[in-house]
């Protein structure tokens, strides 16, 4: 079966927000049955959807108009397409947002260590004296598919500055996964490196000027 990335994009994004109809389901399912790997991609755009709020955004009263609602449908699609675009995207973008009061909460899914799309919290070891030492650093790591990603929420640190945020393997080896600037107000920033998380172990940030800012051992991702 061949199917364009595009078309692939809209069943996957339909499959994720529940507007496919009876047609495009069996489409999907013949997808699925030719490469298994759409289910797993479904699944964890699900958590990622819900670890971000984007599909609330879409809760919307249909139009009552019958000549509206395929538009409506269609425009749902073509929204959800773009976050499984986005999302796609790994290393060639780098998200990062104002903190708000009203930022969706993440996601209440659970598991092990190397669960796709599940959260684990990171613990920092700040570098002792180091003029960054007094910064509030929170991070998750989430694994996925097209790799790890490391989301901070960051502040105190130097305005301006640039700090980069990296994996190390087994071997030591670093994994670049972005840098972002140093901001007067509180920042959440999502940056993701393309190495998978059972090949990472350690969680790193490092200043402008090389300076360890902030280093935190991941668990061991079993099997």
């Amino acid at each position: 079966m061949s199917t364009s990335s595009e078309r692939r994009a809209e069943l996957v994004a339909g499959a994720v927000t529940g507007h496919l109809d009876e047609a495009e389901q069996a489409e999907l399912d013949a997808l699925v049955r030719d490469d298994p790997s759409v289910a797993l991609e479904i699944e964890e755009l699900r958590a990622v959807s819900e670890r971000i709020g984007a599909l609330g955004a879409w809760e919307e009263p249909l139009p009552s108009s019958a000549v509206g609602a395929p538009r409506r449908r269609r425009t749902l699609i073509a929204a959800a397409a773009a976050l499984v675009a986005g999302v796609g995207l790994g290393t060639a973008g780098t998200l990062v947002v104002q903190q708000t009061g009203d930022e969706p909460a993440r996601t209440a899914t659970t598991g092990p260590p190397g669960t796709l799309g599940v959260a684990e919290p990171v613990r920092f070891e700040p570098a002792t004296g180091a003029p960054a030492a007094a910064a509030e650093v929170r991070a998750e790591v989430i694994p996925h598919t097209w790799g790890t990603e490391a989301v901070l929420d960051v502040e105190g640190l130097a305005v301006g500055e640039t700090y980069d945020v990296r994996f190390l393997d087994a071997e030591g080896s670093p994994v670049s996964a972005g840098a972002f600037l140093g901001s007067a107000v509180e920042i959440h920033c999502s940056l993701n490196a393309a190495v998978l998380r059972e090949d990472v172990v350690t969680l790193q940030i490092v200043g402008p000027d090389g300076e360890l800012v902030r280093s935190a051992d991941l668990p061991t991702v079993a099997g």
